[in-house]
């Protein structure tokens, strides 16, 4: 960050708690609304060198003052998830670039393998939905809502039918469908959001088809 005034968030290499395999190498996120840790499960860094990715884990990330100002810290909306893509998305959009730091490592004791509860899927997807209808462009949008409702509908699907928790189903629709209800907040939000754009989503997105 100090060798590139560019560079607004600073993410490391975060490896499952004593052990090498990675649990994030930055985070994927494309026009849909597809979010996952880059590498994850991989015992090898592809890049050693610091590279540019489209958000990091909330669980280790150096935020300059001058993003912080910039974005307005995180959106105190989302009670619980959302905060990491939310920042560094807002970052990017404002012409601040995120990289990671493959040689920083940092372990991290990931949550316990469960299934997912009610509350982690409602606040989930309505964290989630309302992240990604403030920050990306309106052509990002028609092109990816599709796409974004579809996962939604097929994991409350696959809640129904191979985790036979129709509440949890519920729970995921709920969260959508209560993000949506607040259309007329959100997109007062965004306006604001949009007026102090620099850089267009295809300048920080993941490739559509990227794995």
């Amino acid at each position: 960050m100090e060798s590139n005034p560019e560079v607004g968030i600073s993410v490391p290499r975060i490896n499952e708690m004593n052990s090498e395999t990675i649990q994030s190498l930055g985070a994927h996120y494309d026009v849909t609304g597809r979010s996952y840790r880059r590498y994850e499960g991989q015992n090898e860094s592809p890049a050693e060198d610091p590279h540019e990715v489209p958000y990091g884990m909330l669980a280790s990330l150096l935020v300059s003052r001058e993003v912080w100002d910039d974005v307005g810290g995180f959106d105190e909306k989302n009670f619980i998830y959302g905060d990491d893509d939310y920042i560094c998305l807002q970052a990017w959009l404002r012409g601040h670039h995120v990289e990671v730091v493959p040689g920083s490592v940092v372990y991290h004791e990931g949550g316990a393998s469960k299934a997912p509860s009610k509350f982690d899927v409602y606040h989930n997807v309505l964290c989630r939905t309302r992240c990604y209808i403030k920050t990306l462009q309106f052509r990002s949008i028609a092109i990816g809502f599709p796409f974004f409702m579809a996962q939604i509908g097929a994991q409350a699907l696959k809640d129904v039918l191979v985790r036979k928790s129709p509440k949890v189903a519920y729970s995921r629709i709920s969260g959508f469908t209560n993000a949506i209800t607040e259309l007329p907040q959100l997109y007062r939000d965004r306006r604001k959001i949009q007026d102090e754009r620099v850089y267009p989503d295809s300048r920080f997105l993941s490739g559509f088809f990227e794995e």
